[in-house]
């Protein structure tokens, strides 16, 4: 289903790009040209958009393979070492105790998926020099953090970004949502921006835990 939704959007977009260039060849130099090709890209943005939208959503529901391979801690931690080579960001690792098992697969895709939005949203749009990145166990549940020094943003401006689906927040929080977490932006101008999320602890490690409490 997914294929077929980005093939068909990909056959439109040919079409109107074809349209585009008779609309040139025809028209060069009149006003209706103009205002055809300008309501025509307009278009073509739309359903690019449309479906690198599905294809992103699609991507963060995939296990990353060096999940499998490495496992959370050390596969972030690889994340962040290319993240850092890529934009030149200094990145700072800081990693609590989290025994193995604790969070289910879900779990570790979901906060390696909120990780890399994260770290993307920084790159692109924070202006910052250095990130702060952890991942701990609290209680009853596993936390990371991602944390800038970057120019921040307002409440208002928050409501907006998530509003217009900006930062990939929405999607952050609803994935968060269906595993019974939940998710903290905290963002002042001029202060920087604090991405927390939160995971509970598997029902049968959180059994084990008790047990060892009492």
């Amino acid at each position: 289903e997914l294929h077929d939704e980005v093939g068909q959007a990909v056959v439109a977009i040919n079409a109107y790009l074809a349209g585009v260039q008779l609309a040139a060849l025809q028209r060069r130099g009149s006003g209706k040209h103009a205002a055809l090709l300008t309501t025509t890209v307009a278009d073509i943005e739309k359903l690019l958009n449309r479906a690198m939208s599905r294809v992103h959503a699609f991507a963060q529901e995939l296990r990353p393979a060096v999940l499998d391979d490495l496992g959370l801690v050390p596969g972030l931690r690889s994340y962040l070492k290319d993240f850092a080579e890529r934009t030149g960001l200094f990145v700072h690792f800081e990693r609590g105790v989290v025994p193995q098992r604790l969070l289910t697969a879900e779990q570790e895709t979901t906060l390696f998926r909120i990780a890399q939005e994260s770290l993307n949203n920084v790159a692109r749009h924070a202006r910052a020099t250095h990130v702060d990145v952890s991942l701990r166990q609290v209680k009853d549940g596993v936390q990371l953090c991602v944390k800038d020094n970057g120019s921040g943003f307002s409440a208002q401006a928050l409501r907006s970004r998530i509003a217009k689906r900006r930062l990939g927040l929405l999607g952050m929080q609803e994935r968060l949502r269906l595993l019974g977490g939940r998710l903290l932006v905290q963002s002042m101008p001029g202060r920087g921006t604090a991405v927390v999320a939160r995971v509970p602890l598997r029902a049968d490690e959180k059994v084990q835990t008790l047990q060892a409490v009492s």
